[in-house]
């Protein structure tokens, strides 16, 4: 997330989505080397093992992780060029999920 960018523009639902966008990436990245290289594969294992160790903690904060922490999370995942697609998916998805909320 951009410094710039304003606490209470992305709220508590925008990080936990970005969290979990970036969690469920890592994890969909480890699944295709290990497809990749085969499961018993010492390269395949440790690179499944080093986005396991990182994906992980991201899933579980998302989900379980209280509103503060969420969002500290989700400020301290860095501001590189790629984390620009993450950020506008999860403001779309934010978007989304507060229109269906409204409705129901």
């Amino acid at each position: 997330m951009s410094s710039r960018m304003k606490r209470e523009e992305f709220d508590e639902l925008s990080s936990r989505v970005l969290l979990f966008l970036i969690g469920v990436s890592l994890l969909a990245i480890s699944i295709a080397v290990f497809y990749r290289e085969e499961a018993d594969s010492q390269a395949a294992l440790a690179v499944g093992l080093i986005l396991g160790v990182i994906w992980l903690p991201l899933v579980l904060v998302s989900i379980l992780g209280s509103k503060k922490k969420a969002q500290r999370w989700a400020d301290n995942t860095g501001n590189h060029e790629v984390m620009v697609v993450f950020v506008l998916a999860a403001l779309g998805v934010t978007f989304v999920l507060k229109k269906l909320g409204r409705e129901t």
